[in-house]
């Protein structure tokens, strides 16, 4: 073992299906982290699951090659798999507005698609990942399959909304800019190289994006998780204000994960004082409660979601 070597580096050393399944560790009888370094003569003992899978952040702290190695080749296949995954929900969305549904993606066409490529690729999968990874449009690909085909339904080609609901791949992704929560009028974005990334239909990054690479999307039925968003709450200073807005958003069952002050003054006028809440909350619904609750404050003048 390498100088450094954590328990993460001694599971992978052990077997590469140990490393990717480890979830804890123990060294001489007592739970560490897994960034913890070995010394000679310790004794180590690695807790796998099998739901487990590698994290991406070992990679800042495992030392052998081996062990990086492996995480790294992990990940990567991961990341290809989810991309692929992605790829084929969004390909299926815009056949069947052009396709009968026994001709959707058989296997002869796929391979007619291939045949006819320029560029030829290894496989049909490589077409699906590029497609999840946005860099081929989804409707590209499904009018030239329609072609291939000799079959068309007419009309507009137009996929059906993207469905979120909460439980995505790795390549959907909620914008951090806006913080759609469920409730919102939300459009999606394919962005090249991240995939799809969910935005309120008011967001500016959304505007800005370009109208071909621009799918509908819809919330499904949500289960329990909660989502970030952010307040901005104008308000006259006074004694007992912080906790008294804290107890307002607990009451409505709001997660309050950060507060800032980025502004003492409200407009040039002393005695005013703004506060940046990130708060966790379940949809839209949940939120506007919130905010009434905190316009019921006196000293509240003002509270706005950004």
């Amino acid at each position: 073992m390498p100088e450094g070597a954590t328990p993460i580096d001694f599971a992978y050393a052990v077997h590469t299906d140990i490393g990717n399944s480890t979830v804890a560790a123990r060294v001489n009888n007592s739970l560490v982290p897994l960034r913890t370094p070995l010394k000679t003569g310790d004794t180590v003992e690695i807790i796998t699951s099998e739901q487990a899978r590698p994290n991406a952040a070992w990679l800042s702290f495992a030392v052998s090659s081996r062990a990086r190695s492996a995480i790294r080749s992990y990940i990567k296949n991961m990341n290809r798999h989810d991309a692929v995954e992605l790829g084929e929900s969004l390909l299926q969305k815009a056949l069947s507005s052009l396709l009968p549904r026994d001709v959707l993606l058989s296997e002869e066409l796929k391979e007619a698609y291939l045949n006819d490529l320029t560029e030829k690729q290894t496989s049909f999968e490589d077409v699906l990942y590029n497609v999840g990874m946005g860099h081929t449009l989804p409707v590209s690909v499904a009018m030239h399959l329609a072609g291939l085909a000799g079959q068309h339904l007419g009309g507009e080609v137009k996929l059906s909304p993207i469905k979120i609901n909460g439980n995505e791949t790795g390549r959907v992704h909620l914008g951090p800019c806006c913080n759609p929560i469920p409730g919102d009028a939300i459009r999606a974005v394919l962005i090249k190289d991240q995939g799809i990334i969910i935005h309120r239909d008011i967001c500016p990054n959304l505007l800005k994006s370009d109208p071909e690479h621009q799918l509908d999307a819809d919330w499904e039925a949500i289960g329990g998780r909660s989502y970030h968003t952010n307040l901005l709450v104008a308000s006259q200073d006074g004694h007992g204000l912080l906790a008294a807005m804290a107890q307002a958003m607990s009451e409505q069952g709001a997660d309050i994960e950060a507060v800032d002050t980025p502004s003492q003054s409200q407009s040039g006028t002393e005695g005013f004082i703004e506060f940046k809440f990130r708060i966790k909350t379940k949809d839209l619904k949940q939120l506007n409660s919130i905010i009434h609750a905190l316009h019921s404050i006196p000293n509240v003048r003002r509270v706005t979601r950004v």
